[in-house]
């Protein structure tokens, strides 16, 4: 077994709100998740509590989440399961002086002999982080688009 924690996170010029609505929004993961992720939603359930996503990343192996706990609009907490990884994932959300600072941190365990033998070569850590670092500069482009449609002056001319 192999441990693997990460935090990271990007302060955005946007309110928790809406930051919230997109992370809220599990049904449109895949429209703005890194395609290299290959992100699938398995279940979308009401309140977000018991629904589920895969992840297929190019040269990884699939895992899947399951969101198990929710505090609108401050934190979305999600389990790893069914694959190499088990444990903890939790979105974070709070107000900062030029924005909302959105955190993720993850606790899990990878699991087999493989990703033991993996694990003392690669830093899976910092691989993380920099997937999840693209995951977060693709949520602040989806937050500008939505403001973009949202508000007509921010838009441009047309």
């Amino acid at each position: 077994m192999t441990p693997i924690r990460a935090t990271d996170e990007l302060v955005v010029a946007f309110s928790p709100a809406e930051v919230w609505r997109v992370l809220a929004d599990v049904g449109g993961y895949p429209r703005w998740y890194p395609r290299s992720l290959r992100l699938r939603v398995l279940r979308n359930v009401a309140g977000l509590v018991g629904t589920e996503f895969e992840l297929r990343p190019f040269g990884g192996r699939a895992f899947r989440c399951r969101i198990d706990g929710v505090e609108a609009p401050r934190s979305i907490r999600l389990q790893y399961y069914g694959g190499f990884l088990d444990g903890r994932g939790e979105w974070r959300l709070e107000s900062s002086a030029s924005g909302t600072r959105v955190t993720y941190a993850l606790d899990v365990t990878a699991l087999g002999r493989l990703a033991a033998v993996i694990g003392r070569v690669l830093p899976f850590g910092r691989i993380h982080s920099r997937q999840m670092m693209g995951v977060l500069r693709q949520l602040e482009r989806t937050l500008e688009d939505v403001k973009g449609r949202r508000d007509p002056s921010a838009a441009g001319p047309r």
